[in-house]
């Protein structure tokens, strides 16, 4: 009866072989841009192992199915992967396959893709995951999840439900961890888009049938949603972003290119993002130039008691740590100290300091015996006597003497 087991699978594997061949056939490599019909799988039945094609090996026979059997080497254990053996790289399934010969082909075609890792498919880090592993397994993350794949069926079924997936996506990555974040986008890639690679070339039509169904409530998550949000994604952008595949990288977010084909194409994300990225362009030269002027160039530095100063909120420039550049500022004393500077001048992030650039004006250091007035391009300085100014290697610091009144 194990005999009669076993000659059954071998006839199912190679039957399934065949079929993979020419599903793969007629694709000619246009899906991922290389042709896959030409590789090879192995099928392990036991302690024995069926090739596609004869290794480079002792003790292996042909059999009536065309298939080369062989012992399995030692140290090898069975498993659905991708494996060298015999100095060349095999895609490996455990025998005996479905019976359904489209679910065996998908099932040859899903495993062929990760011989092609990471030449072709990316093949990510943090597939095996870190803090958070559990995620999929409690409540929150598993109500995310089913709301995700209910509405990427209606999706796939052609309601307009692209926008509810995306949103319960969103909640499911946005509640992780960030190791189980990571780890989920990686398997999407890893082992969702191999899962795609087999529902598109085999049985494109019938993956919504398996959304359809009912997931047991002991069905575990942690490791098989990528099989079903991975195809679901995939499928969805073919639709709306034909030729996808082929900006794939190892950091490519399956729903992040759905939101950019979709949503994003509604709201003129393109253009959005074109004028925000020629925006900033030119505000990184202007950053740069007023980090040359205001933080890394000579300047005037006063640092009253009390930072109290007027502003246009309409044009202030964050420098970062450095602080912000404002225009339109008014800080005055109620002894006689004032400056205006409509062009605008540094307050450091803390609060504690003006700064204006010199702009080749002339200070002496010392406390001041006598009120005094300084006017450049851009910003105009009064003083009351007995302030203080310090030299700060090419710049100058202003502070109030022990005597000065506190500004208003």
């Amino acid at each position: 009866m194990l005999l009669a087991l076993s000659k059954l699978a071998v006839v199912g594997f190679a039957a399934a072989v065949h079929a993979a061949r020419a599903d793969l056939a007629r694709d000619g490599g246009h899906l991922w841009g290389v042709r896959l019909d030409t590789l090879e799988w192995v099928g392990v039945d036991g302690q024995r192992v069926y090739c596609t094609r004869k290794p480079d090996a002792t003790g292996f026979t042909m059999t009536t199915d065309s298939l080369w059997v062989g012992p399995l080497p030692a140290g090898v254990p069975p498993a659905n992967t991708s494996v060298t053996l015999w100095g060349r790289r095999w895609a490996m399934v455990v025998l005996p396959l479905p019976s359904d010969l489209v679910a065996a082909s998908r099932l040859l075609i899903h495993e062929v893709m990760h011989v092609m890792q990471p030449s072709v498919l990316p093949f990510p880090d943090g597939t095996r995951g870190g803090a958070g592993l559990d995620y999929l397994d409690g409540p929150t993350g598993r109500q995310w999840l089913r709301l995700e794949l209910a509405a990427l069926t209606d999706a796939l079924s052609g309601a307009d439900a692209i926008g509810a997936a995306l949103a319960f996506r969103a909640n499911r990555l946005g509640s992780a961890a960030p190791d189980e974040r990571r780890r989920e986008l990686a398997l999407e890639l890893s082992e969702g888009l191999p899962e795609y690679t087999g529902w598109r070339l085999a049985d494109s039509l019938g993956f919504v049938n398996v959304l359809r169904k009912p997931e047991g409530a002991q069905q575990s998550y942690v490791r098989r949603f990528p099989y079903l949000t991975g195809p679901a994604y995939a499928l969805l952008l073919d639709r709306v972003r034909p030729g996808w595949q082929h900006g794939v990288t190892d950091t490519t977010d399956l729903g992040a290119l759905l939101l950019e084909a979709t949503v994003g194409k509604r709201y003129d994300e393109a253009g959005i993002v074109a004028a925000e990225q020629a925006r900033w362009t030119k505000r990184k030269a202007q950053l740069d130039s007023l980090t040359a002027v205001f933080v890394t160039g000579p300047t005037v530095r006063i640092r009253p008691k009390v930072m109290s100063i007027s502003f246009d909120p309409r044009g202030q420039i964050p420098l970062g740590d450095e602080g912000s550049v404002m225009v339109d500022v008014t800080w005055k004393t109620d002894d006689g100290g004032v400056l205006l500077v409509p062009n605008g001048a540094l307050v450091t992030s803390d609060w504690k300091e003006l700064r204006v650039p010199l702009a080749g004006q002339t200070f002496a250091p010392g406390r001041l015996a006598s009120a005094r007035k300084w006017q450049a391009e851009g910003w105009s300085l009064a003083l009351p006597a007995g302030w203080v100014v310090k030299s700060d290697g090419a710049s100058w610091i202003i502070t109030p003497g022990e005597d000065s009144v506190t500004p208003h």
